[in-house]
């Protein structure tokens, strides 16, 4: 007698779930290095991350790189201790800023590259490198920078500080009511929204301003202490919250998505999404995540579909244990580099469009009750349903069972095997989860249609 499945996933495209234990169609528990995206309804491997060369020491990158951007016909990565870098060759350092407190924030503006320490703003015209450019600022370990009409404007702890085109700087046009902080700026529509949080409370509050008047428009409030992070997103701002928490402003009403960057239990520190670590490829939003002290984190993409599903679409160079995204830039044709830290070593990674991420992807399903009435029932094996598998492809099915701790092998699927059932899963089970761990060769992944439990 034919084998009746129990659960049948036949789609991917409803993302990592809040919660895996309320099931919801086409959702899944977690996954790395994972695309739902290109190819609606497939489940297949992202492209890989790989480190991109760097100069010789002492010239190569010795901090965080926590800005990029494009400045010339270079990019430019701004260190967290002050150190500049650019890719006119292998990354290189091309100059060292000695103020303390660098790394604060970077961009173009009036054809110059601005980036910012704890009190002073620095310059380079293309030829002429000025640490000490503007001064006077108030030290905050926040001073982000966004250019609104023909302006830049710059956080200065409760102040909105104004650069115009003539370099005079303006350090108080704008005040926030005292104790807040400024940690991030985004233009929307004809508005400069800011994102400011005060110690102590328990809510952060988006203001916005028309970049004119002595004082601010409107509030909003975040029910989130620590919001780190504003982006621009087609006819919304995305927030970034350091609970993990993701929120949409529409320009009238915030409202929290039912998503959340998720985290091992054990990792019980702040998430960060840092400002610079967030960028738009092909409608999607893809940012950067690290945890705390524990330095695990990857990169994660928002699709601007219905319901914004979540992934961890890529993962760098070094993997997802022991480092910290600090930076992401847009470089086009769905290219983007990635700044990280590792512990005592950094680099930059940009994807690699020939090679698939090779041994390190992996899927993991939602925890399915199969229990009749409390009763565990038989589960036997798992089908894949794919496109055929290339030679050297593979997918190696795992699964837990009753919320086991760990995860037991059932058995491998590839070219040679891949219209087989996996048989194998002994005794019963109340709640049964798989895991998929992908092997890519080349730029060949397997590319899955749909899943089966027996």
């Amino acid at each position: 007698m034919p084998l009746r499945p129990l659960i049948i996933i036949d789609g991917f495209d409803a993302g990592i779930l809040e919660d895996a234990t309320i099931q919801a169609r086409n959702g899944f528990s977690y996954c790395a290095g994972i695309d739902i995206h290109k190819e609606p309804g497939i489940l297949k491997v992202s492209n890989a991350l790989s480190a991109m060369a760097q100069a010789a020491s002492p010239n190569n990158i010795t901090d965080s790189p926590k800005w990029i951007v494009k400045y010339g016909d270079y990019y430019y990565v701004l260190g967290s201790t002050g150190r500049i870098y650019n890719n006119s060759a292998d990354w290189i350092l091309v100059h060292t800023d000695t103020n303390s407190g660098e790394g604060q924030s970077m961009i173009t503006f009036n054809g110059n590259l601005h980036w910012m320490g704890n009190t002073t703003m620095g310059k380079f015209d293309g030829t002429t490198w000025t640490d000490s450019f503007k001064t006077g600022f108030t030290s905050t370990s926040y001073h982000p920078m966004v250019i609104f009409g023909d302006k830049l404007m710059i956080g200065n702890e409760r102040y909105v500080a104004t650069l115009d085109t003539s370099d005079t700087l303006t350090l108080q046009a704008l005040d926030l009511p005292a104790g807040y902080i400024i940690r991030d700026l985004a233009v929307y529509g004809n508005k400069l929204m800011i994102v400011a949080c005060k110690f102590g409370e328990t809510i952060s509050m988006i203001f916005s301003w028309n970049g004119t008047d002595p004082s601010f428009e409107q509030i909003w409030e975040i029910k989130e202490p620590n919001v780190f992070a504003i982006k621009n997103w087609g006819n919304l701002l995305v927030l970034f919250g350091g609970e993990g928490n993701i929120y949409l402003f529409n320009g009238a009403t915030v409202t929290k998505l039912p998503k959340k960057i998720p985290f091992y239990p054990e990792f019980t520190q702040t998430i960060f999404v840092r400002s610079g670590a967030i960028t738009e490829i092909s409608g999607n939003l893809v940012f950067g995540y690290g945890v705390g002290v524990f330095n695990y984190g990857g990169v994660y993409t928002i699709a601007n579909e219905s319901g914004y599903p979540l992934t961890i679409s890529h993962i760098p160079s070094p993997g997802q244990t022991g480092i910290q995204p600090m930076s992401i830039y847009n470089a086009g044709a769905e290219q983007f580099l990635l700044g990280w830290k590792s512990g005592s070593t950094y680099g930059i990674d940009s994807i690699d469009v020939n090679t698939k991420v090779v041994s390190t992807a992996y899927w993991e399903s939602q925890k399915y009750e199969v229990a009749i009435a409390d009763n565990p029932i038989p589960v036997k094996g798992v089908e894949l349903i794919a496109k055929p598998m290339a030679s050297g492809t593979s997918v190696e099915v795992a699964y837990k069972k009753d919320n086991a701790s760990s995860w037991t092998t059932l058995g491998t699927i590839n070219s040679t095997n891949q219209s087989r059932v996996l048989l194998g899963i002994i005794g019963l089970a109340k709640t049964i989860q798989i895991r998929l761990n992908f092997t890519c060769a080349g730029n060949n992944t397997p590319e899955i249609l749909s899943i089966k439990i027996y």
